[in-house]
């Protein structure tokens, strides 16, 4: 089979199961709310995703891989179509379900207590300004194979997005959660006087997540080496199973009484935190990484609660925290000749550290602005 229609087939294969995250955000967050706000999850989770498709068409795709200025930003227009370029379509709409991730992210963590003209001006911050921005440092030149950000060029490393995606979704959630504030009445019931109606769909949701993130990091292979999508698979299993498995172990410690959104959370973050090197790491670094992912999401999850920031669907310290360790991770278990060559393993680390931190000052500044302003 010809190289192109490989590269296409994986894409397009990955393009539904990144669908199927959506489905997947959308049946978690309707089934952890209550009752009467179910509906007003759902239709949200459906509105970004259709107002995140057309606003990444018409600029946040040329201000993520247009011509850069001085690294940090591609060129405002609205999407080229090369008709001799047939990846290209593909390409667009795979990068349009990551945006749409990093912007449902902020969906789950602000639910019940965001108005839906808030929500949608959250998201086209996210989408036109945010996340792209944030892309551009990192992935700008990856279509081209050039070095168009200055985080790319520092030699920033993050394979499918634990930065791009989940730390930018992340931050942008978390200055959302404080400034907005809890819901009415969770001062005194707290996480426990919010039940959620359904938490079979909430699983199913998270079931459907990691099924999706089989496309989240298989797809990024189509644009590197595909011969590499085995082991990409396999060590995205992994990690969400040990993210998982670290998670169940913590909390039958603590108690007999097992929280079941707690493992599912284990999981995801599990799957957060190996996203950025699941290319790279051995399948023993993915396990390590995605327990590690686990732990500072249980740690992460009982400090925000008591900070008493209101995060429904506990989808913070996933991202964020899971995010910022995955990338880190990359430095710290990549071996030795994967390192670029004019840096040391140490160098490296403050390379990944350095880009993690501006994707911090970057979302949580415009989204704080935002907010406040």
């Amino acid at each position: 089979m010809p190289v192109e229609t490989v590269r296409y087939l994986i894409l397009f294969v990955s393009l539904g199961l990144l669908m199927l995250m959506q489905i997947g955000f959308l049946c978690l967050e309707s089934g952890i709310v209550r009752s009467k706000n179910s509906i007003n999850v759902a239709a949200k989770n459906l509105m970004d995703l259709l107002l995140v498709i057309l606003l990444f068409w018409f600029v946040g795709y040329s201000v993520m891989f247009g011509d850069t200025s001085f690294g940090l930003v591609g060129e405002l227009s609205p999407f080229h179509e090369n008709s001799n370029d047939l990846f290209q379509p593909l390409f667009f709409l795979f990068q349009a379900m990551f945006a749409a991730t990093a912007a449902t992210i902020v969906s789950g963590s602000v639910a019940e207590r965001c108005s839906l003209k808030g929500y949608l001006i959250i998201v086209t911050t996210v989408t036109l300004v945010i996340y792209p921005v944030v892309g551009h440092w990192v992935w700008g030149g990856i279509y081209t194979n050039s070095e168009a950000g200055w985080l790319e060029r520092a030699g920033f490393y993050d394979f499918a997005g634990s930065s791009v995606v989940h730390v930018t979704g992340g931050i942008v959630a978390l200055v959302s959660a404080i400034i907005i504030g809890p819901r009415i009445g969770y001062e005194h019931k707290r996480s426990d006087g919010f039940t959620g109606h359904s938490m079979v769909m909430a699983i199913l949701g998270y079931l459907f997540l990691w099924l999706g993130w089989f496309g989240f990091n298989g797809g990024s292979v189509a644009l590197i080496d595909f011969h590499q999508l085995p082991s990409v698979l396999m060590n995205t299993a992994i990690a969400g199973a040990a993210g998982g498995f670290g998670v169940l172990a913590l909390e039958l410690a603590k108690s007999d009484k097992l929280d079941i959104l707690m493992l599912a959370n284990g999981i995801i973050a599990g799957l957060v935190s190996v996203t950025a090197g699941c290319n790279i790491f051995s399948a023993t670094a993915s396990v390590v990484v995605g327990a590690c992912g686990g732990l500072l999401f249980f740690i992460g999850w009982r400090v925000l609660d008591w900070l008493k920031v209101d995060d429904p669907v506990r989808g913070i310290p996933v991202h964020l925290l899971g995010g910022i360790w995955g990338v880190l991770a990359v430095a710290l278990f990549a071996n030795t000749d994967l390192i670029p060559e004019s840096l040391s393993r140490m160098e490296w680390l403050m390379v990944q550290l350095e880009g993690v931190l501006a994707i911090l000052a970057w979302g949580g500044a415009v989204g704080w602005i935002l907010l406040t302003v």
